[in-house]
């Protein structure tokens, strides 16, 4: 069947630019409707991002009302059916709305119901987008026909583009419906993802019987660029966490993944964690149990003994409702006492010293939060690095100090590493990404919490309600404000009239006329008076 042309000829096949990329350059490689997909006003997500949080995080992604459902579906089988250029072109424009692939689940199911008889031209359909179209959107509706309406043989497109993080959701999805046991399929293809494609491809697994899946979930699986927080409780659960480490001798692997899975999950987050996780208190045990028959070597264990240890120690958690009841008091008892005993071993300062000269960063991190257990002063350790170091970045913790020496030395190191000068460039909409916005993203530190301190850092703050970042300007105006107009040097009711002026913000420069007038900071924005540009 021979499909009408529904966009530009020369803009190449995203599939084609895939299958000629290589196996292992897929995964994160500029798309060629990046421009059109991410114009210069919209926020660019990270590959699978996007559709990646509104699952993950309860948004309705079927919002469409029932008369979009079903416009969209007649398209689709107007385009299948008879695949002229009003046909396809009008069914190309409707799947170029994010809208319409929010809904496919629905339209999929519109489709089924309609016209069983129409299967293979569907199939044909979903095969031309997937392999032909220069645009994400319609290739993931692609993908989504072909889970539906395909057949076997689609398995090694679907993999194929599969393969790049923004897709991969949608070809797991369509490996589920498509294969009869989807898990071989499933596990190859998450080995190949990082990010939001191994988020979702590993949720896919979660029913899987097959050891060598459950062991790999363990050691591997739950690693991602996300976040470790959402795979940890899935892998715990789905891996058999608990059998693994009942093991007489669980190799180190698996005790490096434990290590990760519990951190996780004591850390909370978008996900489920040690809350909801019913093993949780044994696992716990065991690990512990297989750390202390063991010469310690390895800094992230002591990190994970101190979350332990911060957990069952945690004076503010309902114990009563905590994981099932698996956190009794003996319990937590115990756990402590073992926690405090490997802690105190004598190998740990040599370790942890190493790990203060290391140029690794989280190496470095992993040591310095383990030095004030030990005995030693963390802020002087990262003030140190960052004095001798300028391109590492410990100017969050050391501007969590409530010192006001401390800051003091803090904020003279700023002025030696940063830029004002060039910051204080002049008001622009710039959301403050990139490695261009370096300087910007440490002046983001020093502003948040100058707010604390009234009368240090007057010049940090000048320069932030000039920069071209949105977020400097916010940050500044509000630390200028906790300090009070009282408390700014001779000059300063000046700079901030001048950066009111300059200010291309709406909001913002309503912000400043509050702050001008004697007013908090966002109270009752008065919205008569509007910026000059």
């Amino acid at each position: 069947m021979e499909f009408a042309t529904a966009w530009e000829a020369v803009r190449p096949s995203i599939y084609r630019l895939l299958l000629t990329a290589g196996v292992e350059d897929r995964s994160n490689l500029c798309l060629p409707d990046d421009d059109i997909a991410f114009g210069a006003k919209r926020i660019r997500w990270v590959e699978g991002a996007e559709d990646g949080v509104f699952l993950k995080h309860g948004y309705d992604i079927n919002r469409a009302a029932d008369a979009e459902i079903a416009i969209i579906a007649s398209a689709v089988m107007s385009a299948a059916r008879d695949p002229i250029e009003p046909h396809v072109v009008s069914l190309y424009q409707l799947l170029m709305d994010d809208q319409a692939v929010r809904s496919i689940t629905s339209v999929l199911s519109l489709l089924s119901e309609r016209d069983v008889e129409m299967v293979s031209e569907l199939a044909m359909l979903g095969r031309w987008l997937a392999t032909e179209a220069p645009d994400r959107q319609p290739v993931k509706f692609g993908l989504a026909l072909l889970g539906r309406f395909g057949n076997p043989l689609d398995i090694n497109v679907i993999l194929c583009i599969g393969q790049h993080e923004e897709f991969t959701l949608y070809a797991a999805d369509a490996i589920v419906e498509l294969m009869t046991n989807p898990d071989p399929w499933l596990w190859s293809l998450a080995k190949k993802v990082h990010g939001w494609g191994r988020i979702h491809t590993v949720d896919r697994l979660s029913t899987t019987t097959d050891p060598a899946i459950k062991g790999w979930m363990l050691r591997s699986g739950y690693k991602n660029s996300v976040m470790y927080e959402y795979l940890a409780y899935q892998c715990a659960t789905s891996g058999e966490l608990l059998t693994a480490l009942q093991q007489r001798e669980p190799d180190e692997a698996l005790l490096e993944g434990a290590r990760d899975i519990i951190e996780a999950l004591l850390a909370g987050g978008p996900a489920k964690s040690m809350t909801d996780y019913e093993d949780g208190a044994e696992v716990v045990q065991l690990y512990m149990r297989h750390v202390a028959s063991r010469i310690p070597d390895n800094i992230a264990v002591f990190r994970t003994i101190q979350s332990i240890l911060t957990h069952v120690d945690d004076g503010d958690t309902d114990w009563s409702v905590e994981a099932h009841g698996c956190w009794t008091e003996n319990v937590r008892r115990q756990i402590a006492l073992d926690a405090a005993e490997i802690l105190a071993r004598e190998e740990w300062r040599e370790i942890v010293d190493r790990g203060l000269l290391s140029n690794d960063e989280y190496i470095f991190s992993l040591a310095a939060s383990a030095i004030d257990r030990l005995g030693g002063d963390a802020w002087q350790v990262r003030h140190d690095r960052q004095r001798r170091l300028p391109t590492t970045s410990q100017w969050y913790w050391l501007m969590q100090s409530s010192d006001p020496d401390q800051i003091d030395q803090v904020l003279v190191t700023a002025e030696e590493q940063i830029d004002l000068a060039a910051i204080a460039s002049g008001p622009e909409e710039a959301l403050g990404l990139g490695a261009e916005f370096k300087q910007h993203q440490v002046l983001d530190w020093l502003l948040h919490a100058l707010s604390r301190f009234p009368g240090k850092g007057w010049r940090f703050i000048a320069a932030g309600v000039r920069s071209p970042v949105i977020r400097n300007r916010n940050f500044a105006l509000r630390a200028a404000a906790h300090w009070g107009s009282a408390a700014w040097p001779p000059g300063g009711q000046a700079i901030i009239e001048r950066a009111r002026a300059e200010e291309t913000n709406t909001d913002l420069y309503l912000k400043f006329a509050n702050v001008l007038d004697g007013r908090p900071f966002t109270d009752g924005i008065v919205r008569h008076t509007q910026p000059k540009h």
